[in-house]
């Protein structure tokens, strides 16, 4: 695995990541996978794992060298263990490290001053590791480390909101409508990825890197289990309807282990 060089570690911009991961109920995978995470180097503030949606979502602190590392390793992992041709879960996806994005913390730090006060906003600005943690910095980084990932696994990978190569390819669920659009995935002549092979990989199908701000996501489950009145719901409040609220993104699923 090729990885960036290695730097004084003091010197390299930190940037929090949230990877979405195609599995969620082989506890000791997760287990096997979190060993991997730490071994690279991030660290591991959250986890959670929805065995409905056979998805489970990490939440890592950590720079550039380590995220590589970790995600090379998770990969290797996945890909070994899983195939995503026999997935099934409730969530949609076209990989098994299915996202991977960046979230520069430069952004966060006027906030962490006011509940930090005067003196603990001075030694945020003062940290080279958080100065250097900008959006702009977040996707030169991203994109590195996203092209030697498709060049070593031999995999797709397709960039999405501040790491997209276009306008209209900043839309992660567009990326997922394009792929997903004759039921399985398959990669049209029209979508062809930013960097690796033009053909899904026969294991962990296709990655996306993107690079975006926090965000909140939540899941609310209805006492129903008419899955039409939960994308009724999702299709009345997201931003793409008419009269949605403005930033909120909404999918309505079944939920078979819980009915709902």
């Amino acid at each position: 695995m090729t990885t960036i060089s290695p730097a004084d570690p003091a010197r390299q911009p930190l940037f929090e990541s949230v990877p979405n991961l195609s599995t969620a109920h082989d506890a000791g995978l997760l287990e096997e996978l979190e060993a991997c995470m730490t071994e690279a180097g991030v660290e591991v503030v959250d986890r959670s794992a929805d065995r409905d949606h056979r998805r489970s979502v990490w939440t890592w602190l950590g720079d550039p060298v380590a995220f590589e590392r970790a995600a090379a390793a998770c990969l290797r992992l996945l890909g070994a263990r899983r195939r995503l041709d026999r997935h099934r879960g409730a969530h949609p996806r076209t990989g098994l490290f299915d996202v991977f994005p960046w979230i520069p913390l430069a952004d966060l730090m006027g906030a962490a001053g006011n509940v930090a006060g005067r003196e603990g906003s001075d030694r945020l600005r003062a940290s080279t590791s958080l100065r250097h943690s900008t959006m702009d910095d977040a996707r030169a980084r991203a994109l590195v480390v996203a092209r030697r990932l498709a060049g070593d696994a031999e995999l797709p990978v397709y960039l999405y909101e501040h790491a997209a190569s276009s306008e209209d390819r900043r839309d992660l669920a567009r990326h997922r409508r394009e792929l997903l659009r004759t039921g399985d995935l398959s990669i049209p002549t029209h979508w062809t990825p930013d960097a690796g092979p033009a053909r899904p990989h026969p294991r962990l199908g296709v990655l996306m890197v993107g690079v975006r701000r926090p965000l909140v996501a939540f899941n609310v489950d209805l006492e129903t289990d008419d899955v039409r009145v939960a994308r009724a719901i999702a299709a009345t409040i997201r931003q793409k309807t008419p009269g949605g609220l403005p930033g909120v993104k909404a999918l309505g699923l079944f939920l078979p282990g819980r009915g709902r």
